[in-house]
């Protein structure tokens, strides 16, 4: 009987050591998934930041878009209007010649 109290110990301590490895072994798992879903909640927010500056970046990229249109269209227009002076001068300039002539 002896033999068999001390394999039952043996036994006993055999299961109660997997059972504490499996507990062990299970709260390892679950502790590493609350640590990847804690990365991928400071990953989202990271990319969601990155994202809105990246909105706010093109939104003002726009607008000095628009803004650089608007100073080239008046420009343009003063351009055509010193153009056009230039052109009326010319042509005053050669009438006068032509009279000379």
């Amino acid at each position: 009987m002896a033999q068999n109290e001390g394999a039952n110990i043996v036994f006993g301590m055999m299961a109660a050591t997997t059972l504490l490895t499996a507990g062990a072994h299970n709260a390892y798992e679950r502790g590493m998934a609350t640590v990847r879903a804690a990365r991928e909640v400071e990953d989202d927010a990271r990319y969601y930041a990155a994202v809105d500056q990246l909105v706010c970046d093109a939104e003002a990229l726009g607008q000095l878009a628009m803004q650089l249109t608007k100073d080239l269209a008046a420009e343009r227009a003063k351009n055509a209007s010193l153009q056009r002076a230039l052109e009326q001068r010319q042509a005053l300039l050669e009438r006068m010649r032509d009279r000379i002539a």
